[in-house]
């Protein structure tokens, strides 16, 4: 019961310290990457299966939740906990999901982005908000693909699978912004 009341209290804390926003984005990153293998579940938020909305925020929360508890800043778990609340689809993250995202470009297409405007963490919504992918550098992406049936990497060019050549909106998180 005792650890129940520190950590209400701890997460109550009106502490903001600085977030270090190049750790974040390799947190956020590599939490991206430990969803490889689970099995696409439409409406899915964990390794039991997962979609790609799903991915993207999971990954967001994890990346909070770590570096919230490394460096004891309980605005950042009160964000991981807000994101995990409040569930959202790939069509709201492309129109700023809240103001926690701010659209960067749109493209044709993934592999016609002009790649000096991304930087890993940064998704990738189709036009009609279908679904979303996350960008991990080295023009490689990351995505819970409803196609392959589980979570994947991609490397540009792609051509079989459809979400490359489709229009997409590009967008980042407000929290991943130097």
């Amino acid at each position: 019961m005792a650890f129940y009341l520190g950590a209400a209290l701890f997460l109550q804390l009106p502490l903001h310290k600085p977030v270090d926003r190049p750790a974040l984005r390799a947190g956020y990153c590599n939490a991206l990457k430990a969803y490889t293998g689970c099995r696409y579940v439409w409406g899915g938020e964990g390794y039991l299966g997962i979609d790609c909305s799903g991915l993207v925020r999971k990954g967001m929360e994890d990346a909070l939740a770590t570096q919230g508890c490394s460096t004891l800043n309980p605005a950042l778990l009160r964000e991981s906990i807000s994101l995990y609340w409040h569930d959202t689809s790939a069509r709201v993250m492309g129109q700023g999901y809240s103001g926690r995202m701010r659209v960067i470009t749109a493209c044709p297409s993934l592999n016609q982005l002009d790649y000096t405007l991304v930087t890993p963490g940064d998704l990738a919504v189709t036009e009609g908000g279908d679904h979303v992918l996350a960008y991990l550098g080295d023009k490689s992406w990351i995505a819970a693909d409803p196609i392959a049936g589980r979570v994947t990497t991609f490397a540009i060019p792609e051509a079989k699978n459809p979400y490359f050549t489709t229009p997409m909106r590009i967008v980042r998180w407000r929290l991943l912004e130097e």
